[in-house]
């Protein structure tokens, strides 16, 4: 799925505290590469759809098929 702005709202939700106040996705700072490319995201202000620039982004389109295929595989 290349789904950009629907991707980067799954994470979001996976992020999103949970009334045990835990997220449903943590992100370790183990993960050195992800972390940098999160924080190195930039928006294009030139697009309405609200994605970052594809930019140096591998671990973060990672993320993003990740949380698609969760979601995926949680509806089956």
């Amino acid at each position: 799925n290349n789904d950009i702005k629907g991707g980067i709202d799954l994470i979001n939700n996976r992020l999103r505290l949970r009334g045990d106040n835990r997220p449903r996705i943590k992100i370790f700072s183990t993960c050195r590469n992800l972390l940098r490319e999160i924080q190195g995201l930039v928006w294009d202000p030139n697009r309405r759809d609200e994605v970052p620039l594809k930019k140096d982004d591998h671990c973060t389109d990672g993320l993003r098929y990740l949380c698609a295929g969760l979601e995926k595989w949680r509806n089956l």
